[in-house]
């Protein structure tokens, strides 16, 4: 009592095979991260540590396509159209609550804050990888991961111009648990946890000027 369901059988059916392709697509995402790249088994390394080559590849795929998803709903958000990527008509919310391609702005909110917490730690991992392996003629800052934190800041100031109350919560909560974390769990690594804070900063700050004063008029009329 009070699932939902149809007698529709074109929606039914409909429904059944997207959820078999999701549940395939997975299954082959996954079989494909186990394998070793051709590098991985040219050295010899297939039980290379994480992440792998292909985890790599794919944690970088998410981590251009949430911010440029972010940097979308933005524009969106600020140039003031209803439609989904300015071309679909949004009749969810009058038009309201749409941000990017997402009809509502919680759903857009709640998939960035589960990303930009996943391109910090894929960063994180990466600079303590390439710590270890560095040399005398290293440069610092010369890194690719080092986008990464631009990435993740872009990503999470997305939060705030969806204007999603929920979504800032969670936002400002997942921030303090990164700063507490970084603080706890690294020592004498004043380099890092500036980095951290840059970071935590800079999606306050942008979020700020951008979504501020539309996310605090949502707070003060409740």
């Amino acid at each position: 009592e009070g699932l939902p369901q149809t007698h529709d059988r074109d929606r039914t059916l409909w429904a059944f095979w997207k959820y078999l392709a999701i549940a395939i697509s997975f299954g082959a995402a996954r079989d494909w991260l186990m394998g070793a790249s051709r590098r991985e088994r040219r050295a010899g390394d297939e039980a290379a540590h994480f992440p792998t080559d292909r985890m790599q590849w794919l944690l970088w795929t998410l981590s251009l396509s949430s911010a440029a998803l972010a940097l979308v709903g933005m524009l969106q958000r600020l140039d003031g159209t209803p439609r989904l990527l300015w071309t679909f008509v949004n009749t969810l919310n009058a038009g309201h609550g749409a941000f990017g391609p997402y009809p509502y702005r919680s759903n857009g909110a709640q998939y960035l804050n589960l990303m930009w917490p996943v391109i910090l730690g894929f960063w994180w991992v990466l600079r303590r990888r390439n710590v270890a392996r560095r040399t005398a003629a290293h440069r610092s800052g010369g890194d690719p991961h080092v986008l990464l934190l631009v990435l993740a800041a872009l990503t999470a100031a997305g939060v705030v111009v969806a204007n999603s109350r929920g979504g800032v919560l969670v936002l400002v909560g997942l921030l303090v648990a990164v700063v507490v974390l970084v603080v706890v769990r690294t020592r004498r690594q004043w380099g890092f946890k500036l980095a951290v804070l840059a970071t935590s900063l800079s999606v306050l700050a942008l979020g700020g000027w951008l979504g501020g004063e539309a996310i605090w008029k949502r707070f003060s009329s409740e």
